[in-house]
């Protein structure tokens, strides 16, 4: 059998055996029974070998290693088939025909509801109806006729007469819109508390039922306002304030005077406009003193003194005139201005901080305060008034740190030392200086325009090189320098000093001259 297990239970010849078991056959009949019987069993061996049939036991049954196909079966066939299309014949489902093709969709009918529970497959549904619920769990949105009721999850709200509820709680109505809050007894109170997580509440809006009024109270249950007949009047044009002592405390309109007013009273003498006082509040308040402060957050930015000053802090700004008789006005913060800045008497500007400033004693000069000195980073001018002669002027001189001018004078009372020059020094001095002429050159930016060209190129002068009188060890004294660091740099020459040169280098000459004619 090919090494195959083959279920017979007896071998073939006792098989055979109990076949003719009994028969009365001859040979002939014998040989045609083997013969059959072993074209049985050859047919049979080779339908084991093609791995068909694996075992047959006693009963008649026959297991199948491989695939079985058939025209057909006959008698019934049990368990799950592997794969399948669809039924032979389609079930209906509540109305709806299912054949195992495809989904379908089942609206469920009234009165299907099982328990508590609705099969989360069926998306209709035409109850009308649940009866009584112990609990109920939504998840997502919830809409209750229209905008009557609404819970948006998404921005956890809820909208009462509204579908898009803008606040964690929101009341719309058409008309009037009331929130009744009230209780079932007629001693019963009814609050709305204000508060966060951590705290059970730290405000409340408190009716009070027994008193008939209606109370703020703060973070402590300590009332802030006490709404009642009895300590609030309100009438047409009026809102009057009243404290224990029947005087106002605050009132806005008519009071004992009969006129129209604005009264703020408090033991600090507040009229505030923020909260929490000095802190983060803008004030008007007097503090008893009889000055008037106006500020923020606990800073007087503007004072009014008792006595007719005025301080600010920051900017000041006023439409008319500022005036004031006998106090000051202290900014600090810069003063503009786009007209002009005026004083009176002999005062002008003064700087506080260096005690220097401008001022003036009469209309003829404008004088500097005290000892202050003048310093111009840009040029002078003065439009000329007459023309004179050097006397009567004196020469003005500037210090090479342009600190001070000071008038030119030859006085002995200024020199020491004085010694006469000698004509061998006078004739040295002449041989080293080496007059020149030249033109200016053009400092200006960008291209020099044609007519100051002109003008400068016209205007040849006489002089000496600065450098050159400082770079020679005998004419060095000439020469006019400025510091630069550790260096002097030259930057002129002394017109007075080669003048006084040149004169007594002409007496030595003319000294000469006069031995010469003389022979």
């Amino acid at each position: 059998m090919s090494g195959r297990t083959f279920g017979f239970q007896a071998s073939w010849d006792e098989t055979l055996r109990k076949l003719t078991a009994g028969l009365d056959i001859d040979g002939t009949q014998l040989r045609q029974s083997v013969s059959v019987a072993e074209s049985m069993n050859q047919q049979l061996e080779e339908f084991v070998n093609r791995s068909v049939v694996t075992y047959i036991n006693d009963s008649g049954d026959v297991t199948i290693g491989g695939a079985l196909s058939a025209a057909s079966f006959s008698g019934p066939l049990t368990g799950n088939a592997d794969t399948a299309t669809a039924l032979a014949t389609a079930r209906a489902i509540n109305g709806v025909d299912f054949d195992g093709s495809a989904a379908i969709t089942v609206t469920a009918a009234a009165g299907t509801l099982t328990g508590v529970t609705l099969n989360s497959g069926v998306t209709a549904s035409s109850l009308t109806s649940v009866g009584t619920l112990a609990s109920l769990t939504v998840t997502g949105d919830a809409t209750f006729d229209t905008s009557t009721l609404k819970v948006d999850s998404a921005n956890n709200r809820v909208g009462i007469g509204t579908t898009s509820p803008n606040k964690a709680l929101d009341v719309v109505s058409s008309g009037t819109t009331e929130l009744s809050i009230r209780s079932t007894t007629s001693a019963g109170d009814s609050a709305l508390l204000f508060g966060n997580v951590d705290d059970t509440y730290q405000a409340s809006l408190l009716y009070d039922a027994s008193a008939q009024s209606l109370l703020i109270r703060s973070y402590n249950n300590t009332t802030v306002l006490d709404v009642s007949t009895a300590d609030v009047d309100v009438t047409t044009g009026h809102l009057n304030v009243i404290s224990n002592t029947g005087a106002p405390t605050m009132s806005f309109g008519e009071w004992s005077s009969g006129s129209n007013y604005l009264a703020i009273e408090s033991p600090s003498m507040y009229i505030l406009m923020g909260q929490n006082a000095e802190n983060d509040a803008g004030y008007i308040r007097t503090k008893g003193t009889g000055a008037l402060y106006l500020g923020s957050n606990a800073s007087n930015d503007l004072t009014i003194a008792n006595g007719g000053g005025i301080t600010a802090v920051g900017a000041f700004t006023a439409g008319g005139n500022i005036a004031t008789t006998s106090g000051n006005i202290t900014a600090s913060g810069a003063v503009y201005s786009s007209s002009w800045f005026r004083s009176y008497g002999s005062t002008g500007w003064y700087n506080q901080t260096y005690a220097i400033g401008l001022r003036a004693t009469d209309s003829t000069w404008i004088r500097t305060y005290g000892s202050t000195k003048g310093l111009l980073t840009g040029p002078l001018a003065a439009t000329l008034s007459a023309i004179t002669s050097t006397s009567g002027f004196n020469y003005v001189m500037r210090n090479a740190a342009y600190t001070q001018f000071a008038y030119y004078t030859s006085s002995r009372k200024l020199k020491e030392n004085i010694v006469n020059v000698a004509p061998s020094d006078s004739g040295a001095w002449m041989d080293a200086l080496q007059p020149v002429s030249f033109i200016g050159r053009w400092l200006g930016e960008g291209d020099e325009p044609a007519v100051e060209k002109a003008w400068r190129e016209a205007d040849v002068q006489v002089g000496f090189v600065a450098e050159d009188v400082l770079g020679n060890d005998i004419t060095a004294q000439f020469s006019q320098v400025t510091s630069e660091g550790d260096e002097l740099v030259a930057t002129g020459w002394k017109w007075e000093c080669v003048i006084a040169a040149s004169v007594a280098e002409i007496k030595s000459l003319r000294t000469r001259i006069a031995a010469l004619e003389a022979v």
